[in-house]
């Protein structure tokens, strides 16, 4: 039998939480079937080192990453379709071009199957080809079935607003498909039709919750971006945070000097120029320079002190911890406010000024017993359910089933 291509494609998502989980998946999936071939879309290349750690063969491709001109002045989206406007959508021409190259990449490929990662340009460009075609994602990243594309809870917009966002991505997609004579959508949602849509999350999480079946969550997948284990120490008396933060928080040095003071941080800095906060380790916060094994850590520590990535907090949420949430942008504010209202984290700021900010974070320290009594009943109550195992070996069995 002829060898099967797997592709992975990601668009939109470009960091470790991404890539780690569809590094695990095709693991699984080649283990079972040896002789398949895997393929990974990435738009930054730079996040494929994880990909190294693997048993299995793979190659790397370059997504079309394309810069378009913001629409509006300091725009903040109230809705996915404009979160899609503002990057392209509007610019029905240059959308076409991007989605040409998607399609040409996507044919050249030539898979059985894709799996596609926060990527909604690639999967226009993929109607009408031939292949299986999957979505993987939280609950920000797979839009629930909606006449409209629902607005962000954390955004107040009228109805008109909302369907004319709706309508022009609409319209901006059939103008690219017409560019290769293929019948347009009649609806956003018919965008991301696909064969199977695994969302990897739990209604607790999921900012679309309301217009959810049970049935459709997956739960976690396993994923650990680092291989560096934690080293407490042995007697301090203080909670036990695990610390993954990033350098665009504006008040970065302040938040690490307070944690100094009131817990023992393992702390990893993502982003640019994260060796300059280096000097500022101490006995009670361990700056590392490797991200951590996450499986390893996180059922050693009280709580998690993070930005509100999915990937780290429902994972922290699978070993009974809580998290204190310091969100930078629109889909972190949302899990964190959804985790919010059970009792699951606590959500920091949006403040412009160091001291609100402080006084938040110490406050959510006080809150620490409540949050770890919740945090760890909702553990009990899904342990059998949401395994990492259970959700690996249940995708990637589909995915198999696909290729077989």
């Amino acid at each position: 039998m002829p060898a099967k291509h797997l592709v992975f494609v990601s668009e939109l998502g470009a960091n470790f939480g991404h890539i780690t989980p569809q590094h695990t998946l095709a693991g699984l999936v080649s283990s079972q079937l040896p002789n398949t071939r895997i393929s990974f879309v990435l738009p930054k290349l730079t996040s494929a080192s994880v990909l190294e750690r693997g048993n299995y063969d793979y190659q790397l491709f370059q997504a079309p990453v394309a810069t378009f001109a913001k629409t509006r002045a300091n725009a903040e989206p109230v809705s996915f379709a404009e979160n899609l406007l503002l990057r392209g959508y509007a610019q029905t021409e240059r959308l076409a071009l991007t989605v040409k190259v998607w399609r040409d990449l996507l044919q050249m490929l030539d898979p059985d199957a894709v799996v596609f990662d926060y990527a909604p340009t690639a999967q226009i460009a993929a109607h009408g080809l031939g292949f299986k075609k999957n979505m993987l994602g939280n609950g920000f990243a797979i839009l629930p079935q909606s006449p409209v594309i629902p607005g962000y809870f954390v955004a107040k917009a009228s109805d008109l607003r909302l369907r004319e966002a709706d309508s022009q991505v609409l319209r901006a997609a059939n103008v690219a498909l017409e560019k290769f004579a293929q019948p347009g959508f009649e609806s956003t949602q018919q965008m991301f039709a696909c064969d199977e849509k695994f969302l990897v999350s739990v209604r607790e999480m999921d900012c679309y919750a309301k217009w959810r079946q049970d049935s459709e969550y997956f739960g976690f997948l396993s994923a650990s971006s680092g291989q560096r284990r934690a080293r407490w120490p042995s007697s301090s008396g203080k909670p036990k945070a695990f610390v993954y933060l990033n350098t665009a928080f504006p008040f970065l040095t302040e938040l690490l000097l307070l944690l100094s003071e009131i817990c023992v941080s393992q702390v990893f800095i993502g982003g640019a120029r994260a060796e300059d906060f280096q000097s500022l380790s101490g006995p009670n916060l361990i700056i590392s320079s490797e991200p951590f094994d996450t499986r390893a850590t996180l059922p050693e520590c009280d709580l998690v002190v993070c930005h509100g990535g999915f990937g780290t907090v429902g994972h922290a949420l699978g070993c009974g911890k809580p998290s204190l949430i310091l969100p930078l942008q629109t889909e972190q504010q949302m899990t964190a406010q959804q985790l919010h209202r059970h009792n699951l984290a606590f959500c920091i700021g949006p403040a412009p000024r160091w001291p609100v900010l402080r006084e938040q974070i110490v406050s959510g320290f006080a809150e620490l017993g409540r949050l770890q009594e919740s945090a760890q009943h909702y553990q009990s109550r899904y342990r059998e359910s949401f395994t990492y195992d259970t959700c690996d070996e249940r995708i990637a069995s589909i995915l198999t089933e696909q290729l077989c």
